[in-house]
């Protein structure tokens, strides 16, 4: 029988148990997962950010190898390498038909199809965002896979599923990021760390990385910050604009920690006619307030982006190809790889700060 990681109390380490997994279903894949990269989000559903009930397997950014399909299945076959997907989409939805998947209806509530597919010890556990991935086996629905090269490495690929994505993805498509343009990053975790390589790969002049983790700060240098500055500096909007051409201001603030004092700390930081990216998710209780005054005669926006606004089936293979060429550092970002068994040091170590990404591998 397979093996999972499964989280029956919030408080509690997750338990390394036996999963029984029920017949796959006509639109339903069973994959033997390889890898799962272990993201902030998948501790924010431990912390109570996210809810979602126990017992539940955490883990998003998987990748693996298909065993068998549903009898409606077509798009995939036993031997395929693919990647879940977190946000799944229907292709029918006014969102879909309008290019814009990453809004589709489904992913509005990605587990909501996710919940009697897998079981230990006769008890049904949930899949976190329809996924689950800190397990050895598990069934996906198929539209909530993308067919991948199978020459990529899955233990790198497991990254695209989320961090690099939306990284990437807040640039090239959310953004628009163009040559010449002057952007700062504030926070240097998995998802800020892509935001930075993004912002390299559009041919940014200034790339900003903001954080108070120097570790943190040195690694954005790597990965392609121009400039690294530490986020507890007085007067940090002042500075951001002191270092733009004629002390205008930033093009794009991206805010990759989920702040609502940092989104307004990248709004009076940015240019006129500048932008101020949400990444990262703040609390739902927390509200944002910035000048009407100054959005409107200076032309200042504030916008979300989920998934990095991106079409996930188009936007994976463009990132594999950049990997393969040598464009996307993605060996650079996993700074350990852990077994199923250690799942909870990689969380402890997420949760310290220790990692750019951390990836739990299966045996």
């Amino acid at each position: 029988m397979p093996r999972a990681a499964v989280v029956y109390r919030k408080d509690q380490p997750m338990k390394i148990e036996e999963i029984s997994l029920r017949p796959v279903g006509e639109h339903e894949v069973l994959v033997q997962i390889a890898a799962c990269g272990v993201c902030h989000s998948d501790l924010s559903a431990l912390n109570e950010f996210f809810a979602c009930p126990t017992p539940v397997i955490l883990g998003h950014e998987a990748a693996g190898i298909v065993q068998s399909v549903g009898s409606a299945v077509s798009a995939f076959a036993p031997g395929d390498a693919v990647l879940a997907a977190w946000s799944p989409a229907c292709g029918h939805c006014r969102f879909c038909k309008r290019g814009r998947p990453q809004l589709c209806n489904l992913a509005d509530d990605p587990g909501s199809r996710a919940n009697d597919r897998v079981s230990a010890g006769g008890q049904t556990v949930t899949q976190f965002l329809g996924v689950g991935g800190f397990c050895e086996q598990t069934i996906l629905a198929d539209n909530a896979l993308v067919k991948i090269d199978p020459t990529m490495p899955l233990d790198r690929a497991a990254l695209l599923g989320c961090a690099v994505i939306t990284g990437y993805g807040a640039v090239r498509y959310a953004a628009q990021v163009r040559a010449g343009d002057e952007v700062g990053v504030f926070g240097c975790g998995g998802i800020g760390l892509n935001i930075i390589q993004g912002a390299r790969l559009q041919g940014a002049s200034l790339i900003v990385a903001i954080d108070l983790d120097d570790t943190k700060l040195e690694m954005a240098r790597r990965i392609g910050a121009t400039h690294t500055l530490r986020g507890d500096a007085p007067d940090l909007h002042k500075t951001l604009r002191g270092m733009t051409r004629e002390r205008a201001g930033l093009d794009f603030a991206f805010d990759a920690v989920g702040s609502v004092e940092i989104a307004r700390v990248g709004f009076l930081a940015i240019a006129k006619g500048g932008e101020v990216i949400l990444v990262g998710l703040a609390h739902q209780k927390d509200k944002l307030s910035i000048s009407q005054i100054a959005a409107v005669t200076q032309e200042k926006v504030v916008r979300g982006t989920t998934n990095g606004s991106t079409d996930t089936w188009k936007t994976v293979p463009e990132l594999i190809r950049l990997y393969q060429d040598h464009k996307l550092m993605l060996d650079e970002l996993v700074s350990r790889t852990y077994a199923l068994d250690d799942v909870n040091q990689a969380m402890d170590d997420l949760r310290s700060g220790r990692n750019a990404r951390g990836v739990v591998v299966m045996g």
